[in-house]
C-alpha cells in the first residue's frame, strides 16, 4: 500500500523496475480543508531547530489549529515532539492550565 497526497500515480504505475505489471490503484475521495503554508526562504543550517522556532511562532501567535511539520526520521520527530512538549508544558503551567 502507497499513500499519499501528491502522488504522481501515473508515474508510479508506469514504473516497470517496481512493477513488473501495472498495479491496481484505488483512489479514496477526502474532505479537504483549507491550508496556510509557512516556510523559510532560506534553507537553515539545522532544520529541526528552524522547525521548533517556526512552530512555536505560529502556536503563539496564530489562532488555535493544526500544525503539520515533515521530518526526514523518526529520532528527529521524537526529539522535536519532546522539546515542544517541554516548551508548551511550562507555558500551560505559567497560564495556570494543565500540561
Amino acid at each position: 500500500i502507497i499513500m499519499s497526497a501528491t502522488l504522481q500515480v501515473e508515474a508510479l504505475k508506469a514504473n516497470a523496475a517496481l512493477f513488473p505489471s501495472p498495479p491496481p490503484v484505488l483512489s479514496v475521495a477526502a474532505r479537504q480543508y483549507p491550508v496556510t503554508v509557512h516556510f523559510s526562504k532560506k534553507t537553515p543550517d539545522d532544520h529541526v531547530d528552524a522547525a521548533f522556532s517556526k512552530v512555536g511562532r505560529i502556536h503563539c501567535r496564530l489562532p488555535p489549529g493544526a500544525i503539520l511539520v515533515f521530518l526526514t526520521g523518526q529520532k528527529e520527530i521524537e526529539h522535536l515532539c519532546a522539546r515542544l512538549r517541554r516548551r508548551f508544558a511550562r507555558a500551560a503551567v505559567r497560564r495556570g492550565g494543565g500540561a
